[in-house]
């Protein structure tokens, strides 16, 4: 067993896993292959993380091949419901024998180092009853998601002089809010579109209100070509990387090929944005500012084309502006304009906090403005025996990313691989960080886009584990024109495997 900072020539046996979602079951299951005594916690009263429960209507922005475990292929269809995620998810944990190890109904309260000097951490939860416990492991990941730990419940003037109901999107539990009611949601990013669409078609009058227009991704581009087909695949990802840069770890090829042909994909992605502008109808206000590629990686969205057929038919308006106070009846926006309302839905996102860690801890893990930079998305370069498996990355296949990483830090725990020293990580962190800061949207959780460069990024994490990364065998066609997806990488997760 390697070890990691520490000088007591303890090993690592006992890990802590804070979170139950697609992230945290699959870091579970590769450790548990490994040997190792895991502990998962989660505040819900179940598995799932955000596919447990959300707002009405929510579901998942891409087809079904881009999201499954890449050993338990999924039954569903594209662009499944939330509850048939959940049902997925959950036959997942039972198959692996996974929730004998959860305890659900408990929050994690806080995270510190062990007071008896050893390594690894004291965790102190609250347990179903209320009662306090704490729990002491060698290692802890944490496994909570980018979008929902906290809603990012923004707060206006006269607010208590509203007489209807002023809900944050993840509130947003029942159709019956909006029935016979004026409503309007405050955003333009999927839940707030999702909601306005539902609203449009039980509520009395459905506004969106948006602050700056984003744009939206076609399932089908051009109406015929289904998106996964572009951006998931080897040349995507190239043309992207010709256009903006390739990923810090890559060749010098690419990223020579980035200084010359940059201008010319430039232009054909103009060409993009036209079809995509035809099909969603950017125009106007709901012309986005950003470049189709720049926006994309602070705020994508794959759109159907119900919203623009709603918007079309005046099932739903859409409206640029702020509020700036609530009266009795309604809204005023910035502009002096009033806007009648019974029901407001603020699809405002959520903000990451990390309330289980003192302040020093926060600053010794290095969270910025722009989010928290880690080794491979994974290791803080100067916190030892902690690392973050799906908490700080977000991908084209969120799912298959996280059984990547899962198993890259299980071989890492397992002693089969080595990991750097802190000075060498803490390099590779800077290089990512100034990578993405040159041409990636402010965002508060911009440290952890990985997006459309998510071959790339497990490439890099396949060739740590000495695992061939080109995934279509001889076939060097599919091997830059087909789609990835997660079955690609289903012989990294059944290889056999040697126990801590």
């Amino acid at each position: 067993m390697v070890l990691f900072f520490s000088t007591s020539g303890s090993k690592v046996k006992k890990i802590g896993i804070v979170g139950a979602g697609v992230a945290g079951l699959q870091v579970a299951r590769s450790l548990k292959e490994r040997g190792f005594d895991c502990v998962l916690f989660d505040k819900a009263p179940d598995v799932g993380g955000l596919w447990r429960e959300n707002y009405t209507g929510f579901g998942i922005q891409v087809q079904r091949k881009l999201f499954e475990f890449p050993d338990f292929p999924a039954s569903y269809g594209d662009y499944a419901s939330g509850p048939e995620i959940q049902e997925y998810i959950k036959s997942f944990a039972i198959k692996h024998d996974i929730l004998s190890k959860t305890r659900l109904n408990t929050t994690v309260e806080k995270i510190a180092r062990r007071p008896d000097g050893e390594r690894g951490w004291e965790l102190t939860v609250k347990t179903p009853t209320g009662n306090q416990e704490k729990h002491t492991f060698d290692y802890t990941v944490i496994c909570q998601g980018m979008y929902s730990t906290t809603p990012n419940r923004i707060h206006y003037e006269n607010e208590g002089q509203f007489a209807g109901k002023i809900l944050h999107s993840s509130e947003y539990l029942s159709p019956s809010i909006s029935e016979g009611k004026k409503v309007v949601v405050v955003g333009s990013g999927k839940s707030a579109i999702d909601i306005a669409m539902n609203a449009g078609e039980v509520g009395n009058r459905s506004t969106l209100l948006f602050r700056n227009a984003h744009w939206g991704t076609p399932r089908l581009i051009a109406g015929l070509i289904p998106v996964r087909f572009v951006f998931a695949s080897r040349f995507g990802q190239a043309l992207v990387s010709w256009y903006k840069g390739a990923w810090p770890s890559q060749g010098a090829a690419i990223k020579i090929a980035h200084q010359i042909l940059s201008p010319v994909i430039s232009g054909a992605f103009r060409v993009v944005e036209a079809i995509f502008a035809f099909q969603f109808n950017h125009k106007g206000k709901w012309k986005p500012s950003m470049d189709f590629v720049k926006d994309f990686y602070g705020y994508a969205q794959i759109h159907c084309p119900t919203f623009t057929n709603m918007v079309s038919a005046g099932k739903v308006q859409t409206v640029q502006g702020e509020i700036q106070r609530f009266t009795q009846d309604g809204v005023i926006l910035k502009d002096g304009s009033k806007l009648e309302a019974d029901v407001v839905v603020l699809g405002t996102g959520f903000l990451k906090k990390y309330a289980f860690f003192d302040a020093a801890m926060v600053k010794q893990l290095g969270v910025e403005e722009d989010g928290l930079y880690l080794y491979r998305h994974i290791l803080p370069s100067h916190v030892p025996d902690m690392a973050f498996v799906g908490a700080e990355s977000a991908s084209l296949s969120n799912i298959t990313t996280f059984a990547i990483q899962s198993e890259w830090l299980a071989r890492l725990l397992n002693g089969e691989l080595k990991q750097p020293e802190p000075s060498v990580m803490a390099d590779e962190i800077n290089k990512i960080k100034e990578w993405k800061r040159s041409w990636m949207p402010f965002t508060t959780s911009r440290a952890g886009i990985i997006l459309a460069h998510w071959i790339h990024y497990h490439d890099e994490l396949l060739k740590d584990m000495k695992i061939p990364h080109r995934r279509k065998g001889t076939n060097y066609l599919a091997e830059v024109f087909a789609p990835y997806e997660p079955s690609d990488y289903r012989d990294v997760l059944t290889t056999s495997v040697k126990s801590a």
